[in-house]
């Protein structure tokens, strides 16, 4: 029965898997137009940026390629009923990778280097790594889950929180793309943690029943 669990999608329910195909498709569809977006403003703009703010533009884009790929691995997957523990693994681990090298925080001291590594990149590497190891290598411990679970939480926490100083503290209002993007980071940190959820209760009935 075990072997059932690891083989067949974490998400069997219909009504659910189409909703997570939705998300799915919007990630892809929207990480998608704001590279095209970032693209386009990129020559209106080269004469007012500098190698700094290239920089971080190759990195924020790179991010979002590494997610289309994955979310578009994933949306694939999940159409076919085939998304398993592993696959969708990959999927979960590749998000927190990507989210490891994005943000928006400027860096202009050793002190916010530190605070950067606290807030935004050891919880995301942590969560890949528990990802992995819960979601891919088929590790039971509730340790893992927990630590998914945290991890979900903290990154809402952390999108809410910046997103809400600059609107408060920097007078910045949020563009339409900014907004849909918003929402969906949140609504994949839900996703992840009923789909953390989801194969705990499998894992726990199959060992029940076995």
């Amino acid at each position: 029965m075990e072997k059932v669990v690891e083989r067949n999608p974490v998400i069997e329910k219909k009504s659910v898997n189409n909703i997570m195909i939705a998300l799915y498709a919007f990630v892809v569809i929207s990480f998608f137009i704001t590279i095209v977006d970032i693209i386009i403003r990129f020559p209106l703009q080269s004469e007012m940026i500098d190698y700094n703010d290239i920089q971080a533009i190759v990195i924020n884009v790179l991010a979002l390629l590494i997610q289309i790929v994955f979310f578009a691995y994933g949306f694939v997957n999940a159409i076919r009923g085939m998304l398993s523990p592993k696959r969708m693994g990959a999927v979960i681990v590749a998000f927190f990778a990507a989210t490891c090298i994005t943000g928006n925080m400027v860096i202009n001291s050793n002190v916010q280097i530190v605070l950067w590594w606290i807030v935004l990149i050891i919880p995301n590497i942590v969560g890949a790594v528990a990802t992995f190891a819960y979601f891919v290598s088929g590790k039971k411990s509730k340790i893992y889950s927990m630590i998914i679970y945290l991890v979900a939480i903290w990154g809402m926490f952390r999108i809410i929180y910046s997103n809400y100083n600059l609107i408060v503290h920097a007078n910045q209002y949020l563009s339409m793309n900014s907004t849909v993007r918003l929402v969906l980071e949140i609504a994949i940190h839900c996703l992840v943690i009923y789909q953390t959820y989801v194969l705990w209760i499998k894992r726990q009935n199959a060992i029940d029943i076995s």
